[in-house]
C-alpha cells in the first residue's frame, strides 16, 4: 500500500509544463462550449468586457480571447474552484470514511448470527432485479475485509493528504487561476501591455477576474504567473509553441464559428 499511496502522492516532475500542457489539450476541444457560453452572454458582461478593451486598445481578436479567458475562469469558479477542499477538509472526509467503515464494521459484528445471516440474503435477494452492470450488484453487503481495507486506505491517504501542509493549507486553485492569466497575457501581449505586477495588467486580470465571480483580486494569480508560468511561455520550447499554436488554432475556429452564428441570424 505503501506504493500506492507514493504513487498518488507524487507531484509531476514539471509541474507547470504539465498544467499548461493540459491547458494546450482542452483548447480545441472547447471551441464549441466556449460559443455556447458566450452566446448565453448577459448583454451587461458582454459590454463590460467590450468596454475594458476598448479602455486597453485592444484588437477584435484580443477581445475574442478575453471572452474566452472570462467564459473559462467562470465556469472554473463554479464548478471547480468554488468547490476545491483544503488540505485539511480532505483529510477530514477521508477520516469520515475511516471512522464510518469501522462503525459499520463492529455494527455488523454485532449481529446476531441469524439476523447476519438474513441481512446478507435479503441484500442478495434484492440485487437480483439491479441491472447486471450495477458495480454492487455481486457483493451488497461489503464484507469485514472490504470495510477493514477501505479504512486502511482511507487513513494513509488522509495522512499523505496533510504530510506537510500548515493547519489548514490552501485550496489547489492558484496555478489554474494563473493559466488563465496567461490567456490574458497571450491576448494583450502583442498590444504592448506589460505582464508586471502592480500595473496595467494586474488591473485588467482584477476586472476580469470580478466579471467572472472569482471572489479574489487576481494579485496571487499575477505573481504565480510571472514566477511559475511566464518563464517557460517567454522561452522558444515546445510548450510555449504549442501554447501559442494552440490559442491561435482555437480563437479562428471561434471567430469563424461566430461569424457564421451572425450570419445565421442576419442574413445578407
Amino acid at each position: 500500500m505503501g506504493g500506492l499511496m507514493q504513487s498518488l502522492s507524487d507531484e509531476p516532475v514539471d509541474a507547470e509544463a504539465s498544467l499548461l500542457n493540459s491547458m494546450i489539450e482542452s483548447l480545441g476541444a472547447s471551441v464549441d462550449r466556449i460559443a455556447v457560453a458566450l452566446k448565453d452572454l448577459p448583454p451587461e458582461k458582454r459590454q463590460a468586457i467590450a468596454s475594458l478593451c476598448a479602455v486597453h486598445n485592444l484588437s477584435q481578436k484580443s477581445e475574442i480571447q478575453i471572452l474566452w479567458a472570462h467564459c473559462e475562469l467562470a465556469e472554473f469558479q463554479e464548478l471547480r474552484g468554488a468547490s476545491a477542499k483544503t488540505p485539511k477538509e480532505r483529510a477530514e472526509a477521508l477520516l469520515a470514511v475511516a471512522s464510518s467503515s469501522r462503525a459499520l464494521y463492529e455494527a455488523i459484528a454485532e449481529l446476531s448470527l441469524r439476523d447476519s445471516f438474513d441481512l446478507h440474503l435479503l441484500s442478495n435477494t434484492l440485487a437480483e432485479g439491479w441491472p447486471l452492470d450495477t458495480p454492487e450488484k455481486s457483493i451488497p453487503v461489503p464484507t469485514a475485509m472490504q470495510l477493514e481495507t477501505v479504512g486502511r486506505i482511507a487513513q494513509a491517504m488522509a495522512s499523505e493528504v496533510t504530510a506537510g501542509t500548515g493547519a489548514s493549507g490552501r485550496r489547489p486553485t492558484l496555478p489554474r487561476y494563473a493559466a488563465h492569466v496567461g490567456q490574458i497575457w497571450r491576448a494583450v501581449r502583442d498590444a504592448g501591455i506589460s505582464p508586471g505586477r502592480g500595473g496595467e495588467f494586474e488591473k485588467l486580470c482584477d476586472e476580469i477576474f470580478s466579471l467572472a465571480g472569482v471572489p479574489s483580486k487576481a494579485e496571487g494569480a499575477v505573481r504565480y504567473f510571472n514566477e511559475k508560468l511566464l518563464p517557460r511561455l517567454s522561452a522558444a520550447n515546445p510548450v510555449s509553441e504549442s501554447f501559442d499554436a494552440a490559442i491561435e488554432a482555437s480563437i479562428a475556429a471561434l471567430m469563424e464559428k461566430m461569424g457564421t452564428e451572425d450570419l445565421r441570424k442576419n442574413p445578407p
